[in-house]
């Protein structure tokens, strides 16, 4: 007796999983977070923090030094020439500049103005200079020129802002005010009172400098 075939049933195959996009949008997002922490890091670690890199140069003739958090910006106010034509600082823009407000009555103006005399000689051919602006009133201009080419042995050029627009505007606590900026007018270091200007540490603060 022949036996009913036995009907085999074709097993359904299984069904193929589905991808779970929202895994991977999650694993995407982490990867990317990661990627971008690791380039902050790299960024902090690789790139020169200005305050703490200048302000090692605060040791010795500019332990007076200070690099301001948040400094004015640079002046825009314009100033005279010894022709007595209008002048800025911006006029200066690509080099680094030393930026000095003095007074012919000032002791300690004459006390360092040899020493920015000296500066402005190493440097000024490599891209940094002294502009010394004297902040005396017109009555006192005459002797002012004669002082500055004096105490500068001739070495500095003279300029003068009668109401001393410039040295508010850069918010100069007294006399003599230095004030350092780098080619782009950024100020990145200020010095209130005399320092030697022709010291191992202020070579360094104007290669640095040049350096950024």
């Amino acid at each position: 007796m022949s036996e009913d075939p036995v009907t085999v049933s074709a097993t359904p195959s299984a069904q193929q999983p589905r991808p779970n996009w929202a895994a991977r949008g999650a694993g995407a997002l982490a990867l990317l977070a990661t990627l971008v922490c690791l380039y902050v890091v790299f960024a902090a670690t690789s790139m020169p923090q200005d305050g703490a890199s200048l302000s090692r140069f605060a040791t010795g003739p500019l332990a007076a030094l200070q690099v301001v958090a948040d400094p004015p910006p640079q002046p825009a106010t314009p100033f005279l020439n010894a022709a007595g034509n209008p002048v800025r600082l911006s006029d200066w823009r690509g080099q680094v500049l030393v930026v000095n407000f003095w007074a012919s009555w000032c002791e300690p103006c004459k006390e360092e103005m040899p020493s920015l005399a000296a500066l402005h000689e190493r440097y000024a051919a490599n891209g940094a200079r002294v502009v010394a602006i004297s902040v005396d009133k017109p009555a006192a201009e005459a002797l002012a020129r004669r002082q500055l080419a004096e105490w500068s042995t001739g070495a500095l050029e003279f300029f003068i802002d009668h109401n001393a627009t410039s040295a508010i505007n850069a918010r100069s606590a007294g006399f003599p005010t230095t004030i350092v900026y780098d080619r782009r007018g950024r100020e990145i270091a200020r010095l209130t009172g005399p320092a030697d200007w022709n010291s191992r540490e202020a070579h360094a603060l104007i290669e640095a400098a040049l350096a950024r």
